[in-house]
């Protein structure tokens, strides 16, 4: 009977443990829906802005839904919201990126493109595999060159009053330490653009957050 009574008590602790597994296991499959950390006000004050700036639907598409945003300085003074006007000269090194990833399963991707073209937008950077970190993912200038997929360029300004527009588009992964495909398209001025939907198609992105910023020309 003492025996039995062990044998049972080591199947019960058995099961357990097999529940536990399969509930980790679930766990981890719900993680991939990437929870969003935006308040619904948010979301919508995100949207309307591009929308605003017609980088929806001319760059980014209607199905949007951002999940997080990015916060991003230059020359660590410069803070980068909706639109923010900056010279060419204080946006030569690559700016400083952080952004709470919402899902720490995966890595991320930023692509940073130039919003003014007729045809395909033209890239100005493409960096890859960021890891999740806490409290949140933290791109540095120093600290990016292992993961460039296409080298920071300084965005250019125009000798006239006009603006450009640059946007920064936040991708979250399928997978870790991924390798790219490329989607590069020729544009109307024969420079190098980008395909933005076969990319993220083509490498299983999702498009988690994105601002933009507007540069000017140099006094």
């Amino acid at each position: 009977m003492f025996k039995r009574l062990i044998l049972f008590g080591y199947i019960c602790v058995f099961a357990l443990f097999v529940l536990h597994v399969h509930a980790e296991g679930e766990m981890g499959e719900i993680a991939v829906t990437t929870p969003s950390i935006l308040t619904p006000k948010k979301v919508e004050s995100i949207k309307s802005a591009l929308r605003a700036a017609n980088i929806i639907p001319n760059f980014l598409p209607e199905s949007f839904e951002p999940v997080t945003e990015m916060r991003i300085n230059y020359m660590e003074k410069i803070i980068i919201n909706m639109g923010t006007l900056v010279k060419p000269s204080q946006a030569i090194q690559r700016p400083h990126i952080w952004f709470p990833a919402p899902n720490k399963n995966t890595q991320y991707a930023i692509v940073m493109f130039h919003a003014d073209s007729d045809s395909a937008p033209v890239h100005q950077w493409i960096t890859y595999n960021i890891d999740h970190q806490k409290p949140a993912s933290d791109i540095k200038e120093t600290d990016t060159n292992v993961h460039q997929y296409h080298e920071y360029q300084v965005p250019i300004g125009s000798s006239d009053d006009s603006q450009h527009k640059y946007v920064f588009a936040l991708y979250e992964q399928s997978s870790m330490n991924q390798e790219f495909k490329p989607a590069f398209v020729p544009t109307e001025n024969n420079v190098e653009g980008i395909d933005l939907e076969k990319f993220a198609s083509d490498n299983q992105l999702k498009l988690i957050a994105a601002t933009y910023m507007t540069i000017g020309k140099d006094e």
